[in-house]
């Protein structure tokens, strides 16, 4: 499940116009309409899959995972994998916006490992799942920090290009893409690095502003 960690892994008129300072307006258009269409979501809950083709495995799909999610903005987070087939396998990643926890249980009835870190200002980097958080909840002001943003239209929906602004990320990511739906809300995202392979997340389920009680974010074991 490392293939998690490897992605180590303002608003969005924005961060976009330090990039393209003279945007079309069919482009700024799009903008504002992704804009608008993001204010007033501050939790998302649902289900993704989530899939990683190796380069040096060009015919290999890529060992599968399923995942439920349960988000709160600005940096709440609680994401549980499991492996399709292995009844046993929990990856959990949990975060109160002042610790963060990571569990991982392999196999039933074996003592979870558990890493417990403080959630602190200069973090940002390090805590890969507050970058998926912001992904999925296509947080702007978070996205803007890190990336270079382009819209574009794909057919009736829209794909959000975003490109590392620092070189230290750089050398973890090289290009994401977020697909949206015709709503604007989140449907899937590719993550490329430099090596050439692509981890592929799609959202199976979501629903937006759902109330989250406290205990949901809070670092008890995977269930």
């Amino acid at each position: 499940m490392r293939l998690v960690l490897a992605l180590s892994l303002a608003t969005i008129l924005a961060g976009a116009a330090e990039t393209a300072p003279d945007p079309t307006p069919a482009v700024d258009d799009l903008f504002q309409r992704v804009l608008s269409a993001q204010r007033g979501i501050t939790t998302v809950s649902g289900s993704f899959s989530q899939r990683t083709g190796r380069i040096d495995e060009p015919d290999q799909a890529g060992e599968p995972f399923a995942a439920r999610f349960d988000l709160q903005a600005p940096d709440k987070y609680n994401i549980v994998y499991t492996k399709p087939g292995d009844a046993e396998y929990r990856l959990r990643y949990c975060s109160d916006g002042k610790q963060r926890v990571q569990t991982e249980q392999i196999f039933e009835g074996q003592t979870p490992d558990v890493t417990v870190r403080p959630v602190t200002a200069g973090d940002r980097n390090d805590d890969v799942m507050r970058r998926m958080s912001a992904l999925f909840r296509l947080d702007p002001v978070a996205i803007a920090q890190d990336f270079t943003i382009a819209p574009r239209f794909t057919g009736e929906s829209i794909t959000v290009e975003l490109r590392p602004r620092e070189p230290g990320l750089a050398e973890h990511i090289t290009r994401i893409e977020v697909d949206l739906d015709a709503s604007y809300r989140t449907k899937a995202v590719r993550i490329d690095d430099p090596q050439g392979n692509r981890t592929v997340i799609t959202i199976e389920a979501a629903v937006y502003n759902p109330t989250l009680p406290p205990e949901t974010f809070t670092a008890a074991p995977a269930p």
